[in-house]
């Protein structure tokens, strides 16, 4: 990440939500209920809360692989166009309409075959086959886009990536669904808005060492740098699968977002590659005015990256506010216990932890 700040805008709202609503069919309580918030350029939100709080859905509402139920997501005040499986009240209507026209056909035929016959000679069923075709267009194009969705699983869609967005996804799927035959290079460089082959190399350079990237031996010794490994063109395939989610977060980096979705993005990282992950990721928004929404069920990197921190209960903010004040006197109940049974998690490693290695600057094995 090359130093130095850039003249970016940075007084806009990058990224809103207002009054999202959400709730899965087969479910009893909305995933998502009421969440309102305003994430300015240049600003992190941190969204912290226990597995299954609602978190990852709110995510996906964000990116606009779902369709909230109401309320709505607004990408620097525009709004975003989803391609979620909740159909609208159109086609909702479309689907009613060839229910109760196929059902009434149906009757009809078992009635009265000569009139049957007849009435679909004189054309009276020409609505519920148009209808019938729409619906069969609707259907191939969701099952289209669903198995879009599944390759692009841990990136964000098209019309989010077309509008800035980008998406880390703590599914380790998405980074072993990389080609094992590119290399390293390949995989984060393609993804760069630069047409300069020597200047895609540099930024490949500089992102490697800004995070850590590091080979090991057999033996479990550090080999190389990554001078040597764009040289030698290491791949994907002899990466271990932290090795490649790494790759993955800087490939996904690599796009130059202006609003950044990452959920659970230190999944699989050691606690040195997760210190510089976090320090390469405040570079970045202070040099390029990146919006961070960081979610996660860890208080330390939530902490350490926030601006301002919102805790999610049941699929609800239940407190919000600026960072160091919620986490240090939160006033929720749900708010105490989990901050406080964070902290006491914390203090059993004895040192040992995310926030120590941030702070000291030295390894985890040299603490």
């Amino acid at each position: 990440i090359p130093d130095g700040p850039m003249e970016v805008e940075r007084n806009y709202t990058a990224l809103s939500a207002k009054n999202l609503h959400f709730r899965h069919s087969s479910e009893e309580r909305p995933q998502v209920n009421g969440v309102s918030f305003a994430l300015r350029a240049g600003r992190t939100l941190g969204i912290l809360g226990r597995n299954e709080c609602g978190k990852t859905t709110l995510a996906q509402l964000l990116l606009g692989s779902l369709r909230p139920d109401t309320g709505e997501v607004l990408v620097q005040g525009k709004g975003l166009v989803t391609t979620g499986s909740c159909p609208p009240p159109a086609l909702s209507l479309v689907r009613v309409l060839l229910m109760l026209s196929l059902a009434a056909a149906g009757t009809f035929a078992w009635l009265q075959r000569a009139w049957f016959v007849a009435a679909c000679r004189s054309g009276a069923y020409a609505v519920p086959l148009l209808l019938l075709f729409i619906e069969g267009g609707r259907m191939i194009r969701a099952r289209l886009d669903e198995m879009k969705r599944t390759e692009e699983s841990g990136w964000a869609p098209t019309q989010a990536r077309a509008v800035g967005m980008a998406y880390i996804s703590s599914e380790h799927d998405a980074a072993q669904r990389l080609d094992p035959n590119l290399t390293i290079e390949e995989a984060i460089g393609r993804e760069m808005p630069l047409e300069d082959k020597a200047g895609r190399r540099r930024e490949v350079l500089a992102a490697l060492a800004a995070s850590g990237f590091q080979m090991y031996t057999d033996t479990g010794k550090p080999t190389g740098n990554p001078e040597a490994y764009l040289a030698d063109g290491v791949t994907l395939g002899q990466c271990s699968g932290g090795q490649r989610h790494l790759i993955y977060i800087l490939s996904v980096l690599a796009s130059r977002p202006s609003v950044l979705i990452a959920d659970e993005m230190l999944c699989g990282l050691d606690i040195d590659r997760q210190a510089s992950v976090l320090t390469m990721l405040q570079r970045l928004q202070a040099r390029t005015g990146l919006a961070i929404l960081y979610m996660s069920v860890d208080l330390a990197p939530v902490s350490i990256m926030s601006h301002d921190v919102a805790f999610m209960h049941e699929g609800s903010f239940v407190e919000a506010g600026e960072a160091h004040a919620l986490l240090e006197t939160p006033q929720v109940q749900q708010t105490k216990a989990y901050v406080l049974s964070c902290t006491q998690l914390e203090q059993q490693s004895r040192g040992k932890n995310l926030r120590n290695v941030l702070l000291t600057g030295k390894s985890i094995f040299d603490l």
